[in-house]
């Protein structure tokens, strides 16, 4: 693909899906240009509207044309790199059908469990019965489709599209600790060692720190196309940054949902702009400092749209 591909997305802490679809760019190491759109700049639902014409996030620009719908996005790339897809025609239906579901099919869980990249929460105690029933059903989904390989199990084999894809739900699982002693941990896990989650990673902490967040063309900045296992390290050293990145709580609270004591801005202090603003494909939580900030369940409620 000759022509300059440029890749807008939402914030890199907050935007599961402007992930996935960068990730896929990662793998396929085609040439792009990277524009983050802060989702939380005033203003921002009206000037949103001025780049993606639909509202949405992320959203790819070729030649003038607009593409804003993940698998659309998705089903273009792969017309210039078809190993995306996998060849044969029942696996490549299949991963399809998993790309799918995982976009889609579990709205009720996104919304109790709000992307945050850099944000730990303990396992939740209470789920409705429908949370209950998505939960279990993108676990069963996921392990259903599971192959193994010499890396151990993985997503069809490796498949790229179908691992970009359950990229965010291996993030959300380490977020809300919803880890188990199962095959598809081990691949979700798996998952969160892939180097460009570590780049996404990068990219996060720039953007909390207020640098710039845009790249230059680059086919996946020094990001191979099929990495070897990577160490646990880079994690490690994320979570040890994000740990001393934490500013001293000002007030402590039990949240009943998430049994853990959060800090909480000081009495009269502004928790950042209300989540009905954003106005993008994902809808996180408020504004906050560089870690988390307490689960708030009737935003979770308010963002079951995005």
């Amino acid at each position: 693909m000759d022509r300059p591909l440029r890749l807008l997305v939402g914030n890199f802490t907050t935007s599961p899906r402007s992930l996935a679809v960068w990730s896929v760019l990662v793998r396929a190491e085609l040439p792009f240009e990277l524009e983050r759109f802060d989702l939380y700049a005033e203003g921002a639902a009206a000037r949103v509207l001025e780049v993606a014409p639909h509202g949405r996030l992320p959203l790819l620009r070729l030649d003038g044309a607009v593409l804003d719908e993940p698998l659309t996005i998705v089903e273009f790339l792969a017309e210039a790199h078809p190993p995306l897809w996998p060849q044969h025609p029942l696996r490549r239906a299949r991963a399809r059908a998993l790309v799918a579901d995982l976009l889609y099919g579990f709205p009720d869980l996104e919304a109790l469990l709000p992307f945050d990249l850099l944000g730990r929460f303990s396992r939740p105690e209470r789920l409705t019965r429908l949370q209950e029933r998505e939960l279990a059903r993108l676990r069963g989904r996921l392990a259903e489709e599971l192959e193994e390989t010499e890396d151990g199990p993985r997503l069809l084999g490796g498949a790229a599209v179908a691992e970009a894809f359950a990229l965010p739900w291996a993030v959300r699982h380490r977020t809300y600790e919803l880890f188990a002693d199962e095959p598809v941990d081990a691949a979700l896990r798996a998952l969160l060692m892939r180097p460009e989650l570590a780049r996404w990673a990068e990219l996060t902490r720039a953007e909390q720190g207020g640098e710039p967040a845009a790249e230059p063309t680059a086919a996946a900045p020094g990001v191979p196309a099929t990495p070897s296992p990577q160490p646990a390290t880079p994690l490690a050293e994320m979570e040890a940054e994000v740990s001393a990145l934490s500013p001293p709580p000002a007030s402590l609270r039990r949240r009943g949902l998430f049994r853990r004591r959060v800090p909480l801005p000081p009495e009269g202090g502004d928790a950042g702009p209300a989540d009905k603003e954003a106005p993008a494909e994902e809808r996180p939580a408020a504004a906050r400092g560089p870690v988390v900030k307490p689960f708030d369940p009737g935003a979770a409620r308010r963002r079951r749209g995005g």
